[in-house]
C-alpha cells in the first residue's frame, strides 16, 4: 500500500472514478425506469439527468484497492473528501454508507475539462495542498495542481501523461472487461432458446429442406443478436436491483467491469444489426422481432414487477420464437404446437421464479425480492402453478397425438405416445432439481449442463423422428 503524508486531505473524484461507477452515465437509466419518455426527451435535448442516490449501499459497487487507500488515509488521520459536479445527493448517500468519508465538495459544471474543479480545490487547500484520486484524462488539470496524483484507470498510459504534480502514483489498473466478460454479459448460452425457431420445421417434417434450414440459420443468428441486445438493456435498467442480488451483482455491468457507456452502445448497434439480418430473411419475420423487442422492453420496465403477469409474459416471449420459426419457413402455425408451447414455457417461467425465491436467505424470508413482485412466502403458489402448467402441456400433447390431425400427418402417431412419459420425466426432474436447490439461477443453463436433461430431450425428438418416418 502506498504511504501518503498526513498533512493534507485526500480528495476523491466521485462522478466517474473507479471507486464508484460512472454515476452520470447510470443516471439516465435510473431516470428511464421512472419515466422513459422524459428521460429520452432530456437526453435528446442535451440535458443531463440529475443523479439520484441508489436505494441501498449495495446499489453502488466500490473498487476495493481504492477503498483500501481511503481507509489508509483515515487511519493516518487525514480527511477524505468526495468531489462531485451535480451529483451531490448521491455523493452524500455514498459518504454515509461508507462511513469513512469526512465530507463532500460540490463544484460547478466545468467550462473546460476539470479546470473549474482544479481552481476550486486550489482555493480551498492551496496549490499542492491536496492529493487527488481520479480516473480519466478529464482529471489532468486537477492532478496538475495536486501534491500527489493518484491514478486509478483502465488506461495504463494515463499516469505518464500527468504533469505538475509532485508525485504520481498508479493506485491500480481498474479491471478491464475481457472477452469472457462480454460473453457472460451477452449471455450467449441463452441463444439455445432460439433453437425453438426450428420447432415448426420439425413439426412440419421439413428438416431435409436445405432452403428452409438455411433461412432458419440466418434467423437464428438475427434473433440471437437482438436477444443479446435486450439482455444488455435489461441489465442496464435493472442495475440497482441486480446489485442487491447475491448472484446478479456479479454480472459484468452490475459489477462495474463493463462501463455503462460501452454497454449502452451495444444495445442500438445490436438491434440495428439483428433487424437488418431479419429484414433479409423476411419483412414479416422482422415485424415479429420488433414485437419481441417491444414486449421485452415493456417487461423490463413494468411487467417483471407484476405478479403472475410476468410469468405469462416470459412464456409469450418463448412462444414468439416458435411463431417466428413458422413465419420463416412459410408454414401455418399449428394451434396444438402453439398451446403446447405456451403451457410448457409457462412452467419454465415459474421454475425460474421458484429458483429465485428459494435462494433468498432465511433472514429475508418476509421481504419481497428486489425488482420483483414476489416474496419467499409465495413459493408454494409458484410451485403449484409451475407444475400445473407443465402437466397441462403433457395433456395437450396427449390429445394431439390422438387427434385426427396427427393420424393424417404422422406415419405412426401411436408410437410417439412414448414421448409423453419422456417429457413428463424431464419436467418432473427439473422441478425436483429446483426443490433440492440444484437448479442454479437459470433453467436453460442447467438443462445444457445436466446429463439427464440432455438425454431426455434427445430421446423426445428421437421418438418423434421414428414415429414420423419409420413405422
Amino acid at each position: 500500500m502506498t504511504s501518503l503524508s498526513a498533512d493534507c486531505p485526500l480528495v476523491v473524484d466521485f462522478d466517474a472514478t473507479g471507486v464508484f461507477v460512472n454515476i452520470r452515465h447510470e443516471a439516465f437509466f435510473r431516470a428511464f425506469v421512472r419515466g422513459p419518455s422524459v428521460a429520452v426527451y432530456r437526453a435528446l435535448a442535451g440535458r443531463e439527468q440529475t443523479p439520484e442516490p441508489p436505494a441501498t449501499r449495495g446499489g453502488m459497487p466500490v473498487a476495493e484497492p481504492v477503498l483500501d487507500l481511503i481507509r489508509q488515509a483515515r487511519a493516518e488521520g487525514r480527511r477524505v473528501l468526495l468531489c462531485t459536479t451535480g451529483s451531490g445527493r448521491a455523493a452524500h448517500a455514498a459518504a454515509e454508507w461508507l462511513g469513512c468519508i469526512d465530507g463532500v465538495i460540490e463544484t460547478p459544471p466545468p467550462a473546460k475539462g476539470q479546470g473549474d474543479r482544479a481552481a476550486r480545490l486550489v482555493a480551498m487547500f492551496g496549490e499542492g495542498g491536496f492529493d487527488y484520486l481520479g480516473t480519466s484524462a478529464h482529471d489532468l488539470p486537477v492532478w496538475a495542481q495536486a501534491r500527489t496524483a493518484l491514478v486509478h484507470s483502465r488506461d495504463g498510459t494515463l499516469a505518464p501523461r500527468v504533469q505538475g504534480a509532485r508525485r504520481v502514483v498508479q493506485v491500480s489498473l481498474a479491471p478491464k472487461a475481457g472477452l469472457a466478460d462480454w460473453v457472460r454479459q451477452l449471455r450467449l448460452y441463452q441463444w439455445a432458446k432460439n433453437l425453438l425457431l426450428f420447432a415448426p420445421l420439425l413439426a412440419a417434417q421439413r428438416a431435409s429442406d436445405p432452403v428452409a434450414v438455411g433461412w432458419l440459420l440466418v434467423a437464428f443468428l438475427a434473433f440471437g443478436i437482438v436477444a443479446s441486445s435486450t439482455y444488455v438493456l435489461n441489465d442496464l435498467i435493472d442495475l440497482e436491483a441486480d446489485r442487491q442480488h447475491a448472484r446478479k451483482r456479479e454480472r459484468p455491468v452490475a459489477a462495474g467491469l463493463i462501463p455503462v457507456r460501452q454497454a449502452a452502445f451495444v444495445v442500438p448497434f445490436g438491434v440495428w444489426l439483428g433487424l437488418s439480418l431479419a429484414y433479409v430473411v423476411s419483412p414479416v419475420f422482422m415485424a415479429v422481432m420488433v414485437i419481441y423487442m417491444a414486449v421485452t422492453l415493456v417487461y423490463s420496465l413494468w411487467l417483471k414487477k407484476a405478479v403472475l403477469v410476468d410469468a405469462i409474459c416470459l412464456a409469450g416471449l418463448y412462444t414468439l420464437r416458435v411463431i417466428a420459426g413458422a413465419v420463416v419457413i412459410g408454414n401455418a402455425l399449428s394451434p396444438w404446437l402453439l398451446m403446447f408451447s405456451l403451457f410448457l414455457f409457462l412452467s419454465l417461467a415459474y421454475l425460474k421464479r421458484y429458483t429465485e425465491l428459494s435462494s433468498v436467505p432465511a433472514a429475508r424470508r418476509r421481504q419481497m425480492v428486489a425488482g420483483r413482485g414476489y416474496g419467499p412466502r409465495d413459493l408454494t403458489l409458484v410451485l403449484a402453478l409451475g407444475i400445473g402448467a407443465a402437466y397441462s402441456s403433457l395433456v395437450i400433447l396427449a390429445l394431439y397425438l390422438f387427434s385426427d390431425q396427427a393420424l393424417r400427418f404422422y406415419a405412426s402417431p401411436y408410437v410417439m405416445v412414448v414421448a409423453i412419459p419422456i417429457l413428463g420425466y424431464w419436467i418432473s426432474h427439473m422441478w425436483l432439481q429446483a426443490m433440492r436447490g440444484h437448479m442454479g439461477h437459470d433453467p436453460v443453463l442447467h438443462s445444457l449442463r445436466d446429463r439427464n436433461s440432455l438425454v431426455a430431450v434427445a430421446l423426445f425428438f428421437a421418438v418423434f423422428l421414428v414415429g414420423a418416418h419409420i413405422f
